[in-house]
């Protein structure tokens, strides 16, 4: 007899591994990181139990002979449990749902405004709906965090059977800066979890805010070019080729791709910076081009850098300066424009979870359902050559 369990499980492990090879290129410690923590995970003797917090919440929701919910399992999770779903999958992964791969996959499902506001959001039981900032979790969300929880649980499997080269190989963890906001969540409070009214004053500035707007206005697309010219321009992946338009990993507006791999070492160095375990930083341009390109940025994103929630950013940056009016008097340090990339990244970013996590998550989620159809185009091929093999 098949096992449509483990089928469907290897399905979805074995197109996420292939597409971490097309990038192992550019980021290879991610990929050997990832395979070594989901093998540590295996040997741990831990299994994913998808209806543990709802057993948590009514034992009878789950059949005691399966551990399955009873039922529809999605609308159950939605219901009951909401965004605390996401949280108790992460915690039955840990450490393996932490891995920077882990990450990256949830960003290419479109689930990363989801996770890092499960990584952020105060652990419970159950949703409590008479608090404002609990999330009313779309049922297709759930749906795609399943398939997210379900392929990572598998794929050390699926790795050892198609990527065979990345076994073994040793690990040298990268600091965690994907995405920004959850490097520096010790510092910088979520826009979503900020006291009102501040919090209504930014979701308000993002429903306002054009987010497709050129992308040479803003600061970090001008960064990632000029890193470029100065390093060279990193490989692509053949998923990025194949598929003709952007995949943008961190949410940012749809015109963003200047070079595939440049972004992350961008904010690597800005939050190297202003964490303390970096104090050496290239520099891209001259003061006055900083100051120059600044302005240009400012004014593409509009309401959100007018917002009380740009104000605590630019604080915790010590850069509170640079969302006045008139800066032709101040100085600029050497560090300055590692400072302004942070900031523009988090509003950016936080600007692409108040979309998903608020505003419009269905219509969210909808733009990376080709994604979605490219991992089960995947899937078949893995399936086709597993058959073909035995």
């Amino acid at each position: 007899m098949i096992d449509f369990g483990k089928l469907v499980m290897a399905g979805q492990a074995a197109p996420m591994a292939i597409w971490l090879r097309d990038r192992g290129t550019e980021r290879p410690t991610m990929l050997a990181e990832l395979f070594a923590a989901a093998e540590d995970w295996r040997h741990s003797g831990k299994r994913l139990d998808l209806g543990r917090a709802l057993a948590q919440v009514d034992p009878s929701l789950v059949d005691p002979l399966t551990g399955l919910p009873r039922g529809s399992p999605f609308g159950l999770y939605r219901e009951l449990l909401g965004i605390h779903f996401f949280q108790d999958i992460i915690d039955q992964l840990r450490p393996l749902s932490e891995t920077q791969g882990a990450i990256a996959l949830a960003s290419m499902l479109g689930l990363e405004p989801w996770y890092v506001f499960a990584t952020v959001y105060p652990r419970r039981v159950r949703r409590e709906e008479q608090d404002p900032t609990e999330l009313d979790v779309p049922e297709e969300v759930i749906q795609w965090i399943g398939n997210w929880a379900l392929g990572l649980q598998m794929i050390d499997v699926a790795g050892q059977a198609v990527l065979p080269e990345y076994i073994g190989r040793p690990v040298t963890a990268e600091p965690m800066v994907w995405p920004a906001l959850l490097a520096l969540r010790e510092r910088i409070p979520h826009p979503l979890l900020i006291d009102e009214p501040e919090r209504t004053d930014f979701i308000a500035a993002v429903e306002q805010w054009d987010r497709r707007i050129d992308e040479r206005m803003f600061l970090i697309e001008r960064a990632s070019l000029a890193w470029v010219e100065r390093y060279g321009e990193p490989p692509r992946s053949f998923a990025r080729l194949r598929s003709g338009r952007p995949w943008r990993p961190w949410h940012y507006p749809d015109t963003f791709d200047p070079a595939d791999g440049v972004l992350p070492q961008l904010l690597r160095a800005a939050v190297a910076l202003v964490k303390g375990w970096g104090d050496q930083t290239p520099t891209l341009f001259s003061s006055a081009k900083v100051l120059e390109i600044w302005e240009s940025s400012r004014a593409a994103l509009g309401p959100l850098v007018e917002s009380a929630y740009a104000r605590t950013v630019a604080r915790v940056l010590d850069i509170e300066w640079a969302l006045r009016p008139s800066r032709t008097s101040q100085s600029v340090s050497d560090d300055l424009v590692w400072r302004l990339v942070l900031l523009e990244a988090i509003l950016r970013e936080s600007a692409g979870a108040v979309r998903a996590l608020v505003a419009e998550p269905l219509e969210w989620i909808a733009e990376y359902r080709d994604v979605m159809e490219q991992f089960v185009e995947w899937t078949a091929r893995f399936l086709r050559i597993g058959t073909q093999s035995g």
